[in-house]
């Protein structure tokens, strides 16, 4: 009574309530799954049956079926798993960006999460919110990570950084990364003070590096 219903949290992500009936002295068990309107994934992999056969669902399958990858619940994901400071830094962002009101960073990681449409109405974690907040998302998604390299031609590469975590606080990171060690920052002055910007404008370079992260990850993802 207590195995199967954590077994199937485990492996399928949702709740099922089991009862233990008895009818003529014998006794035999009741499970009721409620329907869903999302994919339910076994072990990560979702599967459609179609009569006799069993057909593996993969991304572009899904999204004709109406379904985000994003919306989808990550399986063993649970609130314990994001990264309180990822959502404190983007709280932080959007109250400087004018984009959230100030009282925002009074709310809960669990309010925060729901508003963005990141839980469902049963509280389950969905794939967006462990991509973007999560304290390690390679747990749940092998391929998270961002890559940088210089190549001396198209075949020689001389350097290379692997940036890992989430997409809110990668950016940063590459950031840093491309600043301390690739970017040039062409020197000019204004008047006695010395300018050193990078070639390529940050909020620009910001911009690119989170939509090459968030497309290059989900490709990846919907690909394995």
């Amino acid at each position: 009574m207590e195995d199967i219903p954590n077994k199937i949290v485990a492996y399928l992500g949702i709740v099922a309530d089991v009862y233990l009936h008895q009818k003529d002295n014998i006794e035999y068990i009741e499970i009721v799954v409620n329907p869903s309107n999302v994919p339910i994934s076994y072990k990560g992999v979702f599967y459609y049956r179609s009569g006799a056969t069993k057909q593996e669902l993969k991304g572009a399958t899904l999204q004709r079926m109406g379904y985000s990858w994003d919306e989808i619940v990550c399986v063993g994901a649970t609130i314990e798993h994001i990264d309180d400071d990822a959502v404190a830094y983007f709280i932080r962002k959007g109250v400087n960006a004018g984009r959230l009101p100030e009282n925002t960073i009074y709310d809960s990681v669990e309010n925060i999460l729901r508003n963005l449409a990141l839980i469902d109405d049963d509280n389950n974690i969905r794939n967006a919110a462990i991509l973007l907040f999560g304290k390690q998302p390679s747990r749940f998604f092998s391929c998270i990570e961002f890559k940088i390299g210089r190549f001396l031609d198209e075949s020689e590469l001389i350097n290379q950084d692997i940036i890992t975590g989430n997409l809110i606080q990668m950016a940063d990171k590459v950031i840093e990364t491309l600043d301390n060690r690739y970017l040039i920052r062409p020197i000019h002055y204004e008047g006695l003070q010395r300018i050193e910007p990078l070639e390529i404008p940050q909020d620009a370079l910001r911009e690119i590096i989170l939509t090459l992260s968030y497309i290059k990850n989900i490709l990846d993802i919907l690909h394995k």
